[in-house]
């Protein structure tokens, strides 16, 4: 991907973003909507304070990273989807030219697990926050409820006796066949795909939280509780 030619931009690129991506969102059900945009942009700014990075990047990405789902209406190859859309997104708001590649790096990979990422994108500090940032809104009480909103949507059961994890390792397009066993597939492994330490951290809280729920929703199931 080639350096565009650098700018200044539009100094209301954020707003007339939000305007947009608020918008295009409104269809999704499955947690992927514009209120999830605004948590990893959020989650990413609080990171990037501790690790560094572009914070005009990250807010692009998080805006724009799940836009993939809605114009496909499908999950998989979103990222490529999004990717491919936001020099379009990005020319339209006057966001900076000299940062594009930034952000679409940060969309294209940021669902990027055991399949790895490109060697060139590797210590791009940008894309390892802003993975970062949206996996750790994967997990906790908001993952929880994400996870239960997702399993819902796709027409998947909470739980099934005697399921088993059939997913050892998490790939961007790897599906699980039921809402509790996509907790031990993937979202209690979250931090072994983690980038940063700041967001190890905040995920040790976030994973024994949902590790509680989990003892609970057992007892619960058993009529134990």
């Amino acid at each position: 991907m080639n350096s565009l030619p650098e700018t200044n931009g539009d100094p209301n690129w954020e707003e007339q973003l939000t305007d947009l991506v608020c918008n295009l969102y409104q269809t999704d059900a499955t947690g992927h909507d514009y209120y999830h945009s605004l948590r990893v942009r959020r989650m990413a700014l609080r990171l990037q304070q501790n690790e560094g990075g572009d914070p005009d990047v990250l807010s692009a990405a998080a805006y724009l990273h799940d836009v993939g789902r809605v114009l496909n209406l499908e999950t998989k190859d979103h990222a490529l989807t999004a990717a491919e859309a936001a020099p379009r997104f990005l020319t339209e708001i006057g966001f900076p030219q000299d940062k594009f590649r930034q952000v679409i790096g940060c969309i294209r990979y940021h669902d990027h697990y055991a399949e790895g990422i490109p060697e060139e994108w590797h210590d791009v500090m940008e894309i390892l926050i802003f993975q970062d940032a949206d996996r750790l809104d994967a997990i906790g009480a908001i993952g929880i409820a994400r996870t239960f909103t997702y399993g819902g949507a796709t027409g998947k059961p909470i739980w099934v006796p005697g399921s088993q994890i059939q997913h050892s390792e998490w790939t961007a397009n790897t599906q699980s066949q039921n809402t509790i066993i996509h907790f031990y597939e993937k979202l209690l492994k979250i931090d072994t795909y983690l980038n940063t330490a700041t967001a190890q951290l905040i995920a040790a809280g976030r994973i024994a939280y949902m590790r509680a729920f989990l003892d609970r929703f057992f007892q619960e199931w058993e009529g134990d509780a």
